[in-house]
């Protein structure tokens, strides 16, 4: 049991729906909604005025956390990311400087779209707000149009 639930990859449908229950108990149990802006702005309102930690904090930081758990119980990490390799030519440092620009321009986004894609999918269009309907469908459009962009340029 540990090694499926712990030590295999999970298929990506297995994935999709525990995140997907996590979500609706968070929002029966707890009254919650789930994502990761909201968290990540509550960890850095810790840090810098040191407020209460509540849930979203703990969420936000077990993200990084249980990367590092998984690290130091001996699952590998790579940075190998498919075509982008191909477009670094192998340079790590490119790379790495790609993602963190990636990160600052997703977290602009994130701000102001009023919430993370993550947010926005799971809960938004669960909740049924046009908003969170019209937002997926913009970062749905946005990413294939990139995609397209990215392997035309390669």
């Amino acid at each position: 049991m540990i090694d499926i639930l712990f030590r295999n990859t999970w298929a990506w449908w297995a994935a999709g729906i525990g995140i997907g229950l996590s979500a609706v108990a968070l929002a029966f149990v707890l009254g919650r909604r789930l994502g990761v802006s909201a968290a990540y702005t509550e960890a850095c309102a810790f840090v810098a005025d040191k407020k209460p930690m509540g849930w979203k904090f703990w969420f936000a930081v077990g993200i990084p956390l249980g990367a590092l758990l998984a690290t130091v119980k001996g699952w590998s990490w790579t940075l190998l990311f498919g075509r982008m390799d191909a477009l670094t030519c192998g340079n790590s440092f490119l790379k790495i400087l790609l993602l963190f620009l990636g990160g600052i321009l997703i977290g602009f986004g994130t701000r102001w779209a009023g919430g993370c894609t993550s947010g926005h999918t799971l809960m938004g269009i669960g909740l049924k707000s046009k908003m969170s309907i019209l937002a997926t469908v913009v970062f749905l459009a946005a990413a294939a149009l990139m995609a397209k962009l990215i392997v035309r340029g390669m």
